[in-house]
């Protein structure tokens, strides 16, 4: 994703200009697939008539076979605790300062919340 999206809220991709939507439409034609992890971004790439048909949603995973239903929590909380987490990384497209903010609104009526991230 380029830099200049990254300082703007509720940004996704490329701008507008004639010039990068001609490399997207020729790299989306080149393309067999285009793997989108949100539906959010896939209806993004298919503002592009050259994706039409290649746009595939796959969802970040986790597979739980590697995770046992009895481990322990690595920071559990006190009894009582509910927990809010995010996993992923600190960049400014992810909205963090939006989750924190949020995340004051649910302590201040639930005080027995956490947030990790």
């Amino acid at each position: 994703m380029p830099r200049w999206s990254s300082n703007r809220p509720n940004t996704v991709g490329w701008p507008t200009a004639r010039g990068p939507r001609g490399v997207a439409r020729r790299v989306f034609g080149a393309a067999s697939a285009l793997v989108a992890l949100s539906r959010a971004i896939a209806a993004y790439l298919h503002r592009y008539p050259a994706a039409e048909g290649r746009v595939h949603v796959i969802p970040d995973g986790v597979n739980p076979d590697r995770f046992p239903p009895d481990l322990e929590p690595s920071c559990p909380g006190p009894p009582g605790t509910s927990t809010l987490g995010f996993v992923g990384s600190l960049k400014p497209w992810h909205g963090l300062p939006i989750l924190v903010q949020a995340f004051d609104m649910l302590h201040r009526r639930h005080p027995n919340s956490r947030l990790l991230i």
